[in-house]
């Protein structure tokens, strides 16, 4: 996890966060089916990497990026919880 997050900038680490607790807001929304979650993150992680970013190749691969380890993250946490059952 250590050499993924070295590919991130700083100002794009909160970036991780944020899609962590919209996820999390998005699955609060029951007019929101779950399998369009991902989507919608995946969006909002390339928007908010270009917003901070500027327009470019680096920065939709950096919102793809935070998009994949917030997904991750939310992921290992379910997994790790079921398994304590």
């Amino acid at each position: 996890m250590d050499n993924l997050i070295s590919f991130i900038p700083e100002q794009l680490l909160i970036l991780v966060a944020a899609l962590y607790i919209l996820g999390f807001g998005c699955k609060q929304y029951k007019q929101l089916d779950n399998k369009y979650i991902p989507v919608v993150l995946l969006i909002l992680g390339i928007g908010f990497s270009i917003w901070m970013l500027g327009l470019n190749a680096d920065a939709v691969l950096q919102g793809v990026i935070c998009w994949g380890i917030s997904i991750g993250i939310n992921q290992t946490y379910k997994h790790l919880k079921d398994g304590e059952k």
